[in-house]
């Protein structure tokens, strides 16, 4: 534990680190957060990738414009990640989210291409084509 003691006019302000949570202190808990809460929003991808997957008209209507600047957006991150900043912890973060967005990215290039074929085209197979009768 450390405290720093700032006077200011007459007042002093104490500001002290604290242990706590099963002595973490708070830049371990940040960091155990921030991996967290890393996983949980990577989680939040994966209806949208079974969407593309499995509606290929669901990428039809997708911005690609969109997917692109945000592809490029989480590159320059993990690059900055990588190069400038060098912390393990946004590093693997951004990675994942990169990985992720490109992931989308590919799968909405698939599914338009199988969408401008017709429907015709290498679907998946557990997924069954209706016939209108």
């Amino acid at each position: 534990m450390w405290e720093l003691s700032v006077i200011l006019d007459g007042f002093c302000i104490r500001i002290r680190k604290e242990r706590f949570f099963m002595n973490l202190d708070m830049n371990q808990m940040l960091t155990l957060a921030y991996a967290l809460m890393g996983f949980v929003a990577l989680a939040g991808y994966i209806p949208q990738m079974r969407a593309f997957w499995f509606k290929p008209e669901v990428c039809a209507a997708t911005p690609l414009i969109t997917w692109c600047l945000w592809s490029a957006q989480t590159f320059v991150f993990f690059l900055y990640a990588v190069i400038a900043n060098g912390d393990p912890m946004f590093v693997f973060n951004s990675g994942m989210f990169m990985c992720a967005t490109f992931g989308c990215l590919s799968l909405i290039i698939r599914g338009r291409k199988i969408h401008a074929a017709g429907g015709k085209g290498a679907l998946p197979k557990n997924v069954v084509r209706l016939k209108v009768a």
